[in-house]
């Protein structure tokens, strides 16, 4: 079996485009009219709050999405989804379906999707892609390098004492 986290990604939720209604009548919101409702909604929400932080609540709420893919025998997993204020919540992902999407619409933004986090399942072929952040970390990708680098090195080593 090989499960694995595909993606992990979170976008804004802004007022939609097309008609809505206000006050009663029908009116058309164009991208020009929403860039100056969501300016103004900003700008509302630093004169209240000040400016928006990393792990902090914003003007509008945030739609993430992590989606997970499943090759061989299905198991039954659960998907641990860390948000940027450090709240968890631990998604359900049944044996029987080979996809899994979930789109969680949070006040703050998703920070990491996890598999297995109690590392219960052994049958995995690669244990590296349970997981995944919604931003590329360049330290796990470092650190393989280093140590190949490392590896070479020693076994030219050995080569040149012969």
């Amino acid at each position: 079996m090989d499960d694995r986290i595909v993606a992990v990604r979170a976008e804004e939720v802004l007022p939609p485009l097309g008609l809505r209604e206000k006050d009663g009548k029908w009116e058309e919101t164009s991208a020009k009219a929403r860039r100056k409702l969501v300016e103004e909604a900003r700008e509302a929400w630093r004169k209240e709050h000040g400016e928006p932080a990393d792990g902090k609540p914003g003007p509008f709420p945030w739609r993430n999405v992590v989606s997970a893919r499943r090759q061989g025998i299905g198991v039954p997993q659960v998907v641990v989804v860390t948000f940027e204020d450090g709240t968890e919540e631990r998604l359900d992902w049944p044996a029987a379906e080979r996809w899994g999407r979930w789109e969680l619409v949070r006040p703050v933004k998703v920070r990491s999707a996890q598999l297995d986090a109690d590392r219960k399942i052994f049958l995995d072929l690669d244990k590296l892609d349970d997981g995944r952040t919604r931003e590329a970390r360049s330290g796990p990708a470092t650190r393989m390098a280093l140590s190949v680098g490392g590896w070479m090195q020693f076994l030219l080593a050995v080569l040149e004492s012969l």
